[in-house]
């Protein structure tokens, strides 16, 4: 697959969920954070694009692009494939196993289930999609049958007229039925924390890995206000401007 290499500023890099191979943030943003502003000359390797002739979609190399940010740099190099999203995505999925850090069994959950939510790609061999996302068949097929029971789960409807002339839905699997207790109802109907993680919490594992995310983001901010204070520091040193002086400027 020919690419050009070349430096673009980080405002122009379009970051797109869809395309974010990992399931939230990793510690190692602070390690590249740290090797930006501590390393003079550090070189890391490109981060990789995808070019519609309109947007350049990020597909590997999120961790990368964060650190550069944190460290204030406006530029980063890149390998640009001419592609589209749906391109950045197919590679995005693949990305983190050929190199960098190891997925996690939620990045592999992530990864395997966008080929087997997508119309087009949902018709692949359980083989072809496990050589895509580099997992094992196996892992493909308990996924896809976990889906398919969760499928078979969703509540049906009816759909019908009210008194006021507008059409409406009702559920109608739970009729005569006690609600369920399992979760708390605002985490079964909380369409904004499904948004945030990107996927289906309705389920007491997604909660809890939701949690996680968060607990993990909070930790990783914590590090790098840390780190931000640690580098102002080392600054004012070199400045010869003391903790409680105000800066000439």
């Amino acid at each position: 697959m020919s690419y050009e290499t070349k430096k673009l500023p980080l405002g122009d890099i379009t970051l797109d969920s869809d395309t974010q191979p990992r399931v939230g943030p990793n510690k190692h943003v602070l390690e590249y954070f740290q090797d930006l502003i501590l390393l003079n000359g550090v070189r890391f390797p490109p981060v990789v694009l995808f070019y519609d002739g309109s947007k350049y979609y990020l597909a590997d190399g999120w961790h990368r692009y964060e650190a550069h940010r944190m460290a204030f740099e406006e530029e980063i190099t890149c390998d640009i494939h001419q592609g589209t999203k749906r391109d950045a995505i197919l590679y995005s999925v693949g990305a983190n196993g050929k190199h960098g850090l190891n997925m996690t069994n939620a990045d592999k959950h992530r990864a395997v289930t966008k080929l087997l939510k997508d119309p087009e790609w949902s018709k692949w061999s359980d083989k072809k999609i496990a050589s895509t996302c580099h997992v094992t068949a196996t892992f493909v097929a308990k996924l896809k049958k976990s889906l398919s029971t969760v499928d078979s789960e969703k509540p049906q409807e009816r759909t019908y007229t009210n008194k006021h002339g507008s059409v409406s839905t009702m559920k109608i699997d739970r009729i005569g039925k006690r609600s369920s207790t399992s979760l708390p109802a605002q985490i079964q109907t909380s369409d904004t924390a499904a948004q945030l993680s990107n996927r289906d919490i309705n389920t007491t594992e997604g909660v809890y890995q939701r949690i996680k995310e968060l607990e993990l983001e909070l930790e990783l901010k914590d590090q790098i206000i840390s780190g931000l204070e640690a580098q102002v520091t080392k600054l004012k040193e070199q400045m010869g401007v003391g903790d409680e002086e105000s800066l000439p400027f």
